[in-house]
């Protein structure tokens, strides 16, 4: 079984996609929307949220920390990441986990240290893994923002995994 993990491991998290490195040592989730407070959120699971450790959720254990990111009920909840420099942005792979709907329309905003926040990328479509090419626009970030737009619903936002790729 465990052989069986890191084929998958490999095969789903890559060191290299959309034509850039994995940046995950580079980065550190410095805010959520909810707080720091809230109790599934922990500097442990963001820390495996912006890793390639493959993360098995389990359907009946609840209690487990398993989860990389989860806020409050919000009508425009976010979670934001910070790059160790300002560096370009190549793509993007985001999932949710087991609740895949509460991930809903998606956006991705980044700042290259400014406190004008842009807009690169976003999904309405209720999926549970979302892949965003950027090579083609150019995108430098210090500062990353994933969240909901605002308006949408009033729910929980999950997210399991942020894998940055860049230079």
């Amino acid at each position: 079984i465990l052989a069986d993990l890191k084929r998958i491991e490999e095969a789903d998290y890559p060191l290299e996609d959309f034509g850039g490195a994995f940046l995950g040592g580079k980065a550190k989730v410095v805010d959520v929307s909810t707080g720091r407070s809230w109790p599934f959120n922990s500097p442990q699971g963001w820390d495996r949220l912006l890793s390639r450790e493959n993360v098995i959720v389990r359907e009946k254990d609840y209690d487990e920390d398993w989860r990389g990111c989860h806020t409050d009920k919000e009508l425009t909840p976010w979670v934001q990441i910070e790059l160790d420099s300002c560096r370009t942005i190549t793509g993007l792979q985001i999932e949710s986990f087991r609740l895949w709907h509460l991930a809903r329309h998606l956006r991705v905003w980044v700042s290259d240290g400014s406190k004008e926040m842009r807009l690169v990328a976003q999904e309405d479509r209720q999926l549970q893994r979302y892949r965003f090419d950027l090579r083609g626009q150019n995108v430098k970030a210090k500062f990353i923002r994933i969240g909901r737009e605002p308006g949408f619903t009033e729910d929980h936002f999950c997210l399991n995994k942020v894998l940055i790729y860049g230079k």
